[in-house]
């Protein structure tokens, strides 16, 4: 039953980069034009979502914190990196200092995006340093962006896929919310009610 499982994963996993492959071929206006680089940039970001262990143990809701994430995007290829400086995770309270988030946006138009990633996150501090602690995942995300053809800004973004946290194998799905759209509510909230007359 898991091999089935699995095997119905990766086969959606493949026609949907496919798709987006052959979407991403279209011609459209691109403000990312003439440049070769973009900078990734957000105040951080609040995640919530849930973890299917394999071989039994209890599913559960996890929920997750990060902090400045910077990196940067090659235009064409639209392959990236975003680095960040701190990741809180509810799954056992620890924080770690080095997350590291690789990606390519198959499809990457009109501030939509999709397409594979791959994460790390290493130098994790639960009761002290844990050297030997690491969490590793893969699988795809997609989302809402802000493009400028100089920044990019994710807004609003889903993920799922396999993650390996200290060696334990299990599946994931979540969604993050960037700290500016979240912000710019609690700041123009106000506002509007004083200017909607």
């Amino acid at each position: 039953m898991k091999a089935i499982n699995i095997k119905t994963a990766l086969t959606l996993a493949v026609f949907l980069m496919a798709g987006g492959l052959a979407h991403a071929q279209q011609d459209t206006a691109d403000p990312r034009e003439g440049r070769v680089i973009s900078i990734n940039w957000g105040l951080g970001s609040i995640g919530l979502g849930g973890i299917f262990p394999f071989g039994g143990g209890y599913s559960r809701v996890e929920g997750s914190l990060s902090t400045l994430e910077v990196g940067v995007e090659h235009n064409e290829t639209r392959l990236g990196f975003t680095l960040s400086p701190f990741s809180s995770f509810s799954w056992d309270d620890s924080q770690s200092l080095l997350n590291l988030y690789l990606y390519w946006n198959a499809i990457s138009q009109q501030g939509i995006f999709m397409g594979p990633f791959a994460s790390g996150n290493y130098v994790f501090f639960e009761d002290g340093f844990r050297p030997g602690k690491y969490s590793f995942a893969v699988g795809m995300r997609g989302g809402f962006r802000m493009e400028t053809g100089m920044i990019n800004m994710n807004f609003v973004s889903m993920e799922t896929g396999f993650r390996m946290i200290d060696g334990k194998a299990n599946w994931f799905v979540g969604g993050k919310i960037d700290f500016f759209p979240l912000i710019f509510a609690a700041v123009t909230r106000p506002l509007w009610w004083v200017f909607r007359w």
